[in-house]
């Protein structure tokens, strides 16, 4: 006979514990809350046991330690997506390592954020899948469908080293950067034309809202500087790129540009464009714009090397640059890509142009003017390298000055500035590094980056799980850059070994452009090309706030790299004296 007190012998007892908590539904939240309480406090319990006692494998090899989570299957998905950037910190400080774990929806994320580990990550290059992220961003960002991503697949490195023969090698990096110095050294002493009229105006003076005054020390230009300078150099630098014909034939490609950018992390989900979020609706039909306008740019890049008769509109391409032209050759020759899907392929590039350099010259400026002392510095570091000299007066109307720079000066001889550019890629950019293991990998780190009680440690990466850097965290490690939310350049500068009275400018610990093979094949242009904008119109301008608070540096707005300002600053422009 069955025992009557052990309810399991009953066969209908679940059909009676279901009759129960319908006639009685207290019973059944009861029930369900005790239950949920139940599995998640232990979750809690056990993934926190797990933090602090690491798995031992074989040869001394440990596992990463989990970040604890309250939630089986979800893990920590919900804190991450919240704040991001509070939650990576507060999990950083909790462990004595440079590696912590995460359990995110199920997928093991290993998150790296110490300078030997991050050197390790980069040192091994055979064991991550080198085309897994560019692929996954074509497809979602760039909206490429997986058949095509997969035909590019086995062409990705033939791209990436085009590319970084146009951008980091010589004769292609020289020429790509001083047409960019010829266009700055024609357009900066015009970047204000102090013109009311809103059609003569430039497009960056029409997106800045500019607007024309006059007071005590004379005219001036009240403009938002964010989208000014934005716009500003994303125009010079993309004709480097595109031509003259593309720009004048699709004027709003940069909107579109930045609308695509601002709606990336909903692309990177995949998400429709019938979801309700505007910025998704507005990147979607950005995207549609700008694959259109560079199919047809290609298209007759084809027509005019077949010798074949052009578009009337399209007919003038001799300055388009030969990177541009290379890749399109590969992606139509090698790839055999249709035009329409070479056109979205390559948007990546102008996206990739615009989104980062623009914004962190903006960084730059506003954070050398808000230090008079820093901007007084800089100003005599470079104006040996920026020559300006005022022609006569054409009857009542004052000329603008002529201006000749000298890049290699700028880039060689100038370490404060480049500390500058150092410190806002440090402060303003927040990038990641994203790798997926291909095969179980081991990353050892050294005694001097381990917190007080703990010892070095030789952690295994299983085979399938990610490997991610973001290197913000490193970044604003107050062990590694003292008092870090300080705009510091002179943590860059030491004392030149050769001539002890001269300043160098050192990386030192700074990671920004990733590494190994995927490391930024543009990061040499960029650079140039933000010493040549700051420099430029620092000395040709003097820019104030329009705020009786004076400076205020604006909050980050998170974006693919370089953040964005939370908010624009109004300025007034004027012209400076020359020397």
């Amino acid at each position: 006979m069955p025992n009557p007190g052990r309810l399991y012998y009953y066969p209908g007892m679940l059909l009676d514990i279901i009759a129960r908590c319908i006639a009685e539904p207290s019973l059944f939240v009861i029930g369900s809350l005790t239950t949920a309480s139940i599995i998640v406090i232990t979750t809690r319990i056990w993934t926190g046991r797990g933090f602090s006692s690491i798995e031992i494998w074989s040869e001394g090899q440990k596992s990463v330690p989990v970040v604890p989570y309250w939630l089986p299957f979800i893990g920590s998905l919900f804190a991450f997506i919240v704040d991001p950037d509070e939650f990576l910190r507060k999990s950083r400080n909790q462990t004595i390592h440079g590696v912590f774990n995460l359990n995110l929806a199920s997928t093991s994320h290993n998150i790296v954020c110490t300078p030997s580990l991050i050197k390790a990550v980069f040192s091994n290059r055979l064991s991550y899948d080198p085309t897994f992220l560019h692929l996954a961003t074509m497809r979602s960002m760039f909206g490429i469908a997986p058949k095509y991503a997969d035909m590019i697949g086995p062409y990705v490195q033939d791209i990436a080293n085009l590319t970084g023969t146009e951008l980091m090698k010589e004769p292609g990096l020289t020429n790509m950067i001083m047409d960019t110095v010829e266009q700055l050294e024609e357009r900066i002493p015009d970047m204000v034309s102090f013109t009311a009229n809103v059609v003569d105006q430039n497009v960056w003076e029409r997106t800045a809202n500019m607007k024309i005054g006059s007071d005590s020390a004379g005219k001036y230009a009240e403009a938002s500087l964010f989208q000014m300078l934005r716009h500003f150099i994303g125009q010079v630098s993309s004709k480097t790129l595109m031509g003259e014909t593309f720009i004048r034939n699709y004027p709003g490609f940069l909107q579109d540009v930045f609308d695509l950018d601002d709606g990336f992390k909903w692309l990177l989900m995949g998400l429709p464009r019938y979801v309700p979020i505007p910025t998704l609706t507005r990147a979607h039909i950005a995207r549609r714009r700008l694959h259109q306008n560079i199919a047809a740019l290609y298209h007759n890049l084809d027509l005019e090397e077949a010798g074949e008769k052009q578009d009337p509109e399209w007919r003038h391409l001799e300055d388009v640059s030969k990177l541009l032209r290379g890749r399109n050759g590969i992606l139509r020759d090698k790839v055999r890509l249709p035009v329409e899907i070479r056109g979205g392929c390559d948007s990546s590039l102008l996206w990739a142009m615009n989104v980062n350099a623009n914004n962190l010259c903006f960084w730059m400026m506003v954070r050398i003017l808000a230090n008079p002392d820093l901007h007084t510095r800089l100003l005599v570091e470079i104006s040996p390298y920026i020559h300006l000299t005022t022609p006569p007066p054409i009857g009542s109307f004052a000329a603008s000055p002529s201006m000749r720079m000298n890049l290699p000066g700028l880039t060689n001889k100038c370490p404060l500035l480049k500390a500058c550019y150092f410190e806002a890629l440090r402060l303003d950019s927040q990038p990641w590094s994203v790798k997926k293991l291909m095969s179980d990998i081991t990353l050892t780190e050294t005694a001097d980056e381990v917190r007080a009680g703990g010892q070095p440690e030789t952690y295994l990466l299983r085979k399938g799980s990610y490997l991610e850097i973001p290197h913000e965290l490193h970044h604003m490690d107050p062990r590694y850059f003292p008092n870090p939310r300080k705009f510091d350049p002179d943590r860059f500068l030491k004392p030149s070994e050769e001539n002890p009275g001269e300043l160098v400018c050192e990386i030192g610990h700074l990671r920004v452009y990733g590494g190994g093979d995927r490391m930024c094949r543009g990061r040499f242009f960029a650079e140039r090309e933000c010493y040549a904008f700051v420099a430029g119109i620092l000395r040709v301008w003097d820019i104030e706030p329009v705020s009786k608070k004076g400076w205020v540096i604006p909050g980050h707005k998170k974006a693919t790299a370089v953040c964005i300002p939370t908010e624009d600053l109004r300025v007034r422009i004027r012209m400076r004296k020359t020397d």
